[in-house]
This record gives structure tokens, sequence and C-alpha cells, in this order.
């Protein structure tokens, strides 16, 4: 298996998971094999080295909504990591990953955050709890909403916790790095095989391309479209 295949291989999407303390808008999270599956281990300007590839839009309302009015034609890449070069036929339709009848996978390239412990530090995890102990480094791979992260543990080991990096609770940051984070959505393209769509501010600048609305946990509509009472 190429390393393109071995990526792609991690945006197959498992169950919605629910927290204790909040429900996190989240699609799906990726099973972890080994610690570091999702590093990019530099992959060109678009994942280098330090970032990661997560297989979820992050936030408890993670946005924007697309509301592709018309068709439409658009670049994609082959995978997360390349260039988009080729063009793709969109039809009409919510893109989002509460509207999962569009789009089939969703991804985010971040930087990795590292931090390190400056003191014991004990993890509150919806399971064991995880222990730091002072000097060793965990990774935030990615944000999850509510104030909880996904993050690698000095052994490898994956844990959903709240996130690290408080000064005052133990915390400094090390080997930081600078990147915008990237979106994208695995679509559909009419008379050709899927590609990946980078999905940001400028998409919407297309004719017939409009931000849809986010009605309430969970639930999205088209552009205009009236929100709950309660959101």
């Amino acid at each position: 298996m190429d390393d393109r295949e071995s990526h792609e291989s991690l945006y197959h999407l498992a169950p919605m998971r629910r927290t204790l303390q909040s429900v996190v808008a989240l699609v799906a999270f990726v099973t972890l094999a080994q610690g570091s599956a999702l590093d990019t281990q530099s992959q060109g300007e678009l994942c280098p080295s330090g970032t990661s590839i997560i297989p979820y839009w992050q936030g408890e309302y993670p946005s924007p909504v697309v509301d592709i009015q018309g068709s439409v034609v658009v670049q994609v890449s082959e995978d997360v990591c390349s260039p988009a070069t080729r063009a793709c036929q969109l039809t009409p339709g919510l893109l989002h990953p509460w509207a999962p009848a569009y789009a089939l996978e969703f991804a985010t390239v971040v930087a990795i955050q590292k931090y390190q412990a400056t003191r014991l530090i004990r993890l509150d995890t919806w399971g064991d709890p995880a222990v730091v102990k002072p000097d060793e480094v965990v990774e935030i791979t990615g944000y999850l909403g509510e104030g909880n992260c996904e993050i690698r543990m000095p052994d490898g080991a994956m844990v959903e916790a709240w996130c690290p990096g408080d000064p005052g609770e133990g915390w400094v940051e090390v080997d930081a790095i600078m990147f915008a984070e990237r979106q994208l959505a695995r679509v559909p393209c009419q008379g050709g095989k899927p590609g990946w769509m980078v999905v940001d501010r400028a998409l919407f600048s297309q004719q017939q391309m409009a931000e849809g609305e986010i009605l309430g946990w969970g639930t999205v509509g088209p552009e205009g479209a009236v929100r709950d009472s309660g959101f």
C-alpha cells in the first residue's frame, strides 16, 4: 500500500461519540491503530512535518455549511496532501459533516501542538486517568469541542481529555510551528471519480456557492433557512 492509499484508509468514518460533559459536535473519529498513524510525515508544503490529518472538521459547531445551489465546477486533488489539479463538476446540495448524504469524507490538516509538563499532571479523560510526568511531552492532534482535545500521550496512546496548554496548570508549549489549518471534503464529481476539495472562504466567491445555516446542534440548512428558536 502506498502513502496515498494508507492515508485515504484513515478517512473511513466511525460512529459518533458523545462525551459525559457535553455533546461534542463530531461526525466521526478515526481508529488509531498506531500512535503516529495520522502524522503526515512531511508530504510537501500542504502537509509539512509537524502536521496531522484528522478525519473530521473541528469544533462543537463545525463550519462552514456549503450550499451548492447549482451545477458548479471546482478544482479537486487526488488526496489531502496534493494540490488541486483536476476539474470536478458538483451537483446541487448541502455539504457539511451534518449533511453526510453529499460529501463522502471529511478531513482537516492541522499543526500538532506539543506541550511539556512542568510538574506531575493527571489528565481527566473519559476512561482511566492519564498521568504525565515532569518534562514529558503530549501532543494535541485534534480539537473536539467544548474544551476537549484528542491527545497523544508520551507512550503513543491516544486519549480524549481537557485540552492542555494553560501555563497555570503546568504546561509549556514546545516546538511550535506556523501552519494555517486546512479543511477539505471528498466530493463526488459528476461523470468522474471523487476528489478532495478545499473548503475555505474563497469557495464562496464562486457563483452558485452560498453559505448555508447551522440551524441547531446536528442540523443544517440552505442559505436563509430559519434557525431553531433555542439555538
